[in-house]
Formats: structure tokens, C-alpha cells, sequence
């Protein structure tokens, strides 16, 4: 599997193949959190990915303390679901 940004860098890569499989997923873009102090909030992810790790309240944990961040959630594609809340839950498939 290789990561190719441009047009142009997938055409370097694709140029001698047979086959080209696309393998797209899902990711969230970082949106950089920042304390009172003006300080980086890093936080946690699941298995080095790009999906962050929230608690059963859909707050996210800071990678600093292993704590949930009071008032901080994360709910949608790039976010865990591991809440017990019947009002939070996960989108299924249309067909």
C-alpha cells in the first residue's frame, strides 16, 4: 500500500501496474486543541490511527493524563463509540 497526495505522484506510482486498488478510508482532521495556558492538548488514539479515543460519555482523553477532558466530545466518523447511552449511537448502513 502506498499514500499518494497529488495527481501527479499517483501517476508515478500507477504508471507500470496491472492493477490499481483503491483503498480509501475515513479520517478526521486534527483540529489542534489548546489548554488556558494556551498549551497543545494532545489526545489519545486508538491503535496509532487517525480515530481519536473517547470514553462511555463520548468525551476525549488526553494522551498527558489517560483522563476524559470535561466538556470536550467527539462524535462522528474518527471518533470511538463506546457509550452505553441509548441517545448516542452508531449510524447504520442504508442499504
Amino acid at each position: 500500500m502506498i499514500r499518494a497526495d497529488t495527481a501527479k505522484l499517483q501517476a508515478a506510482e500507477i504508471k507500470d501496474c496491472n492493477i490499481v486498488i483503491q483503498a480509501f478510508g475515513y479520517s478526521s482532521k486534527h483540529v489542534p486543541i489548546y489548554n488556558y495556558e494556551n498549551k497543545k492538548v494532545n489526545l489519545r488514539k486508538q491503535n496509532k490511527g487517525s480515530t481519536y479515543d473517547v470514553d462511555d460519555k463520548c468525551r476525549l482523553i488526553s494522551m498527558t493524563t489517560a483522563k476524559p477532558i470535561d466538556r470536550l466530545y467527539g462524535i462522528g466518523i474518527g471518533y470511538s463509540i463506546k457509550t452505553n447511552d441509548l441517545s448516542v449511537q452508531a449510524e447504520s448502513r442504508s442499504n
